[in-house]
């Protein structure tokens, strides 16, 4: 007899009678949601590569920063979106700013002692952050029967 194999939960699935239970290949997002999933992680990029080139400009950075901000608060803009944003746009910088007071670390070309674009990285972070989540939750796991044998 193979081993048994232990699936989500713990329960014991003896592979012999029960293979497709621990396939996994049926456990999948939609095309719509793949696509989504995409374009979410490409903005995510963006805005890291926006910070690398562009963090000794903090006023550009800054800029492109708003514009980013303004394009994905003009597409997702429902209650907790705008809330995810904007919480984490004041949380996130000020425990930076804690922390920063405190020696932890410095910024270069600081504001006042983070940078200026730093509260719309922070948002757009939590906006991503949500609406990955989001999507990630949608995956369901293909169901065995619930037969035993």
């Amino acid at each position: 007899m193979p081993p048994t194999v232990l699936v989500f939960g713990g329960h014991p699935v003896h592979t012999e009678f029960d293979a497709h239970a621990t396939d996994q290949s049926k456990t999948s997002l939609s095309e719509r949601t793949w696509q989504r999933l995409v374009l979410y992680l490409s903005i995510y990029a963006l805005t890291v590569i926006l910070a690398s080139l562009l963090w000794p400009r903090p006023v550009a950075l800054t800029l492109a920063y708003v514009l980013l901000s303004t394009l994905l608060l003009w597409q997702w803009h429902s209650r907790s979106e705008v809330a995810y944003f904007t919480l984490a746009a004041f949380l996130g910088p000020l425990g930076e700013l804690v922390a920063v007071s405190y020696g932890a670390w410095e910024y270069s070309l600081p504001w006042v002692k983070i940078p200026i674009w730093l509260p719309f990285a922070y948002g757009m972070t939590g906006l991503f952050l949500n609406k990955i989540a989001s999507l990630l939750l949608q995956i369901k796991p293909s169901s065995a029967p619930s037969g035993r044998h």
